[in-house]
């Protein structure tokens, strides 16, 4: 009740650690998940605009073209018997549905070795890591070579985007159409910042683009790289979701239309387990805006709090037997006192008024990518005496999750 508090406090009694702010604005992307305050309102409603349901309704299409190339290339690392990293190989899809949702370009991560964008990106989420969590900040002093790359990156990034915002923003003057009916993420900010008159800088919309790249790759990939060895684990419950599949989708190797996603019940609370045994983000880190009292305890003004995410979503008297891995526990949510289920210590997404804007997004992707895979292949651990390991850095994610991918028996 207290982390909920906490949470729903936000962003007038609490904001996220000073930490995360400064080094974010420090790197140019200080977007909707790091700033606090009037920045944070002022960006918040274009955002979540932007991700709204009706635009993920329209996005689907696309969704399910790279969802294809997804499918032909497993096909053929199934065919060559190629051992992949299992999250490194889901990052090609979530970067491909991520620059389309934003940009509307299609970079086909998935056939390719991906765009220059890319790279970059990947040394950004990292350092940000190690940059809020230092006890010193040794890099306005002095610079690694790690801290050299970074800038490079930084550079580079931030090329690649005003290049990309500046082709949107010929593209929109050349259709006036796009202003009313955006069919992207930077269309949408775009819009609303002409038209509407939102207070939206360039500075602004490339830290929310970044935002959107950096949030939507890696935490979605996780998510269901964690799904699948559970899925791995236990194969009454791999049966079982195929039987849902198998009876929704028919022939069809994967997911048709969106509607196709709505109902299937086992695959959600498979999912939902996995999120609560594997969240990308166990734990949390707020600060309170003034002297606050939390459990009888005095709490001095800028001390950090850190919010046990898990901890609280594997208590006995939260989820009955919380430490074990139980998906049928989802598909009631009565709950008792032997057995309890409180959904309310379950926050993947976060709870209260910065509760995840992509949320939807997530979903959408974790449902289409697990339809898939469960449709049309087996996946075994290519190193099954080596168990897989948690690895946190910002977003918690598997490590050694190599896998073969074989075609359904």
């Amino acid at each position: 009740e207290i982390i909920k508090e906490i949470h729903r406090e936000r962003p007038n009694k609490y904001r996220r650690t000073r930490s995360v702010e400064r080094c974010s604005r420090e790197m140019g992307i200080a977007g909707v998940f790091s700033v606090e305050g009037e920045d944070w309102q002022r960006q918040r409603k274009v955002v979540a605009t932007a991700l709204n349901p009706k635009n993920l309704r329209a996005f689907f299409p696309r969704l399910k073209k790279t969802s294809e190339r997804l499918l032909n290339r497993w096909q053929r690392c199934a065919q060559d018997g190629e051992e992949i990293d299992l999250c490194r190989e889901l990052m090609r899809m979530t970067v491909d549905v991520t620059t389309q949702l934003a940009f509307g370009m299609d970079f086909n991560t998935i056939e390719t070795n991906g765009p220059v964008i890319q790279r970059h990106m990947d040394k950004v989420f990292p350092m940000m890591h190690q940059r809020t969590n230092a006890p010193f900040p040794y890099w306005r002093y002095f610079k690694l070579p790690k801290d050299r790359a970074l800038d490079r990156a930084l550079t580079g990034l931030k090329e690649e985007v005003d290049t990309i915002i500046g082709n949107v923003r010929e593209r929109m003057k050349k259709d006036r159409a796009l202003y009313d009916s955006p069919t992207n993420f930077l269309e949408a900010i775009i819009s609303a910042k002409e038209t509407e008159g939102v207070d939206f800088s360039d500075q602004d919309i490339f830290a929310n683009v970044c935002t959107l790249l950096l949030a939507g790759e890696d935490t979605t990939a996780n998510t269901i790289s964690w799904t699948a060895n559970y899925f791995m684990q236990k194969p009454e419950c791999l049966d079982r979701a195929r039987d849902e599949i198998d009876q929704l989708l028919g022939k069809a190797p994967l997911p048709q239309e969106i509607d196709c996603l709505a109902n299937m019940p086992f695959l959600e609370a498979f999912y939902n387990e996995s999120m609560r045994l594997k969240p990308v983000a166990p734990l949390g880190a707020v600060e309170p805006l003034d002297d606050a009292d939390i459990l009888g305890f005095e709490i001095p003004r800028g001390m950090v709090i850190m919010t046990l995410h898990r901890h609280i979503a594997c208590q006995e008297q939260n989820f009955g037997e919380g430490s074990k891995f139980q998906p049928q526990r989802w598909l009631s949510d009565t709950g008792s006192s032997s057995c309890p289920h409180n959904t309310a210590a379950f926050i993947p997404f976060g709870v209260g008024p910065r509760f995840c804007p992509g949320r939807n997004l997530a979903l959408l992707q974790i449902k289409q990518i697990l339809c898939l895979l469960i449709k049309n292949f087996d996946i075994e651990l290519c190193n099954k005496d080596n168990a897989v390991k948690e690895r946190l850095a910002f977003a918690m994610m598997p490590s050694e999750l190599v896998v073969r991918i074989k075609k359904r028996a």
